[in-house]
This record gives structure tokens, C-alpha cells and sequence, in this order.
């Protein structure tokens, strides 16, 4: 019987949350191609961001956009700097609990890694990401080092999956989720849908921090599009 309720949970369960996501926003994404809904959790500043893109372009192709790590800095508006780590570079970052952006990238030192470097090509794999954060001024620019979890043990498929969490940082909160999926009834194009929650630790009213969101995630498709438009 635990057998069977454990089969019930870790497989149909997925199953029907990856097929169910929202399946309200479809027609607008039939219409604009994209759809978000921004909430902030109760007395906090900590927005959860759930979306839906349409990209017209094979799932193959959108990956190795959303991938390129190293890319980010140079392609999109929200970057101000954006590394590969290896897990050696990693965990020395992690255990020396660095206090500013200047601190990680004193600890990367010389090191460069290209964006594929802990890539296992159709299985599943670990990466490890520096990025920081352009804010407007007056705000102090946020950065993070991450851990992701990537599958992608079903590409013949066009899934992918891609899964990630703060490990150090100046956000209060930071982690997520991203998959991607052929669109059905659109032959060649990609879904590229997810959740994250975002605490920056920036003290400003809970409507500038929806209005922040909205239109950072709206710039990111804007210059994915442009990339895969290339």
C-alpha cells in the first residue's frame, strides 16, 4: 500500500502539476504570448511570481539560451555581471559566507568557466551561477550565488527542467523554478513556464516591488526573444 500512495504523490502528481499550470492564461497567451501573476506574501516584501511565455522557437534552442550563463551580462538589462562557477569555486564561496559582490568576485579570482562547464548533456546535473543584479538608483544592486538542479533526461521530448536556490546573497529570499515544454497546436515553439519567490531585502511599498517585477520579467523575454530571433 505505501508502495502505491508513494507512486500516487512522486509520479501522477507532477504529472498533473505540469500539465495544470494555469491553464486559465491560455488564451492570453494565444493573444500576447505572455502571461504573469505577481502576489506578495502576507507582512512580508516577498513577491511570488508565477508565468507563462510562448517563444517561437524549438525547446532545444530556447534552452541553450536560458543557459548560457555567462551571456546574461552582455543580452539582458537586468545583468550586471553574470558567471559560471565550478563546484570547487562554489563551495569555497559558500564557506566563506562573503558579505559583498566584491568579496565573490575576489574569491573567483582569474577563474572562468564557459556557461556548458558542468553541463552533463541528457541527464541530470548541477550548476553553480554568480549573478548580479542591475537595481535603479537609488537602490543598492542585489547579487546571489546559486545552486541549480537541472533535467534534462526527456529533451527528446523538448522537457527540461531547471531548479534553483540562494546559497549566499543579499536578497532575504531567493528561489525558484523554470521548465520548458513543446506548445501543443505550434508546431516549433516552446513553453517556458515557472515560479519564483523574490525578497530583495529593499525596504519600498509592496506596489513598487509588483511594478519592479513586472516589467524586470517583461524586459528578460523581450531580450530572450531578440537572442532567438538572431
Amino acid at each position: 500500500m505505501k508502495k502505491h500512495i508513494f507512486f500516487i504523490i512522486f509520479v501522477f502528481l507532477p504529472l498533473m502539476v505540469w500539465a495544470d499550470f494555469f491553464p486559465g492564461a491560455t488564451p492570453q497567451l494565444e493573444e500576447r504570448k505572455i502571461w504573469m501573476n505577481v502576489s506578495m506574501k502576507p507582512n512580508s516584501n516577498s513577491a511570488v511570481v508565477h508565468f507563462r511565455v510562448w517563444f517561437e522557437a524549438p525547446p532545444d534552442k530556447v534552452y541553450q539560451v536560458l543557459i548560457d550563463t555567462n551571456n546574461f551580462k552582455n543580452a539582458l538589462n537586468n545583468y550586471k555581471d553574470s558567471r559560471a562557477l565550478s563546484k570547487e569555486v562554489f563551495k569555497k564561496i559558500s564557506d566563506a559566507k562573503p558579505k559583498s559582490a566584491e568579496d565573490v568576485v575576489a574569491l573567483i579570482g582569474q577563474n572562468k568557466f564557459e556557461s556548458d562547464y558542468n553541463r552533463q548533456k541528457g541527464q541530470n546535473w548541477t550548476d553553480y551561477i554568480y549573478y548580479q543584479f542591475n537595481f535603479p538608483w537609488p537602490l543598492t544592486d542585489r547579487w546571489v550565488v546559486q545552486k541549480v538542479h537541472v533535467d534534462e533526461t526527456n529533451a527528446s521530448q523538448g522537457e527540461y527542467k531547471y531548479d534553483y536556490k540562494m546559497e549566499v546573497g543579499n536578497f532575504n529570499t531567493l528561489s525558484g523554478f523554470w521548465r520548458l515544454k513543446p506548445v501543443p497546436g505550434h508546431d516549433g515553439w516552446t513553453e517556458f513556464y515557472g515560479r519564483y519567490e523574490s525578497d530583495s531585502g529593499v525596504a519600498v511599498p509592496n506596489f513598487v516591488i509588483k511594478k519592479g517585477v513586472r516589467s524586470g520579467l517583461k524586459k528578460d523575454i523581450a531580450s530572450y526573444r531578440q537572442i532567438l530571433q538572431k
